[in-house]
């Protein structure tokens, strides 16, 4: 009952999965013995990444998908990370005592912080 603790003698997650590519490949490997880093299957996605703050996340969307975003004037942020903690656009909202804007289900706030991305 402490909302502090939200797990105990757990593993780190990770993806317990692996894919060769060809089945003489998987024959010749053991999935123990084979490093992620050098699966050609595997695509790292931390790093920097191009980053986008804004309150409309339909318009956002629209943007990037019509290709009118220019991501030129996009900020970098650092992948993994907390955007809401890494940037000065906004703040953390999550709370375990009572939200901290209006909740009226199901109607949703006009005012949605998104933060979208692209590498």
């Amino acid at each position: 009952e402490n909302p502090r603790v939200t797990s105990r003698r757990r593993l780190p997650m990770r993806s317990s999965c692996l894919r060769f590519c060809s089945s003489p490949s998987a024959a010749r490997s053991s999935a123990c013995s084979v490093s992620l880093a050098d699966s050609p299957n595997v695509q790292r996605l931390d790093g920097k990444w191009k980053f986008r703050y804004t309150t409309d996340p339909g318009a956002a969307i629209s943007r990037v998908r019509a290709g009118r975003a220019d991501k030129g004037k996009w900020e970098e942020i650092p992948v993994p990370s907390n955007w809401q903690l890494s940037t000065v656009h906004d703040k953390p909202i999550y709370t375990n005592v009572k939200y901290p804007f209006p909740a009226k289900p199901p109607f949703v706030p006009s005012s949605k912080p998104t933060g979208v991305y692209s590498k």
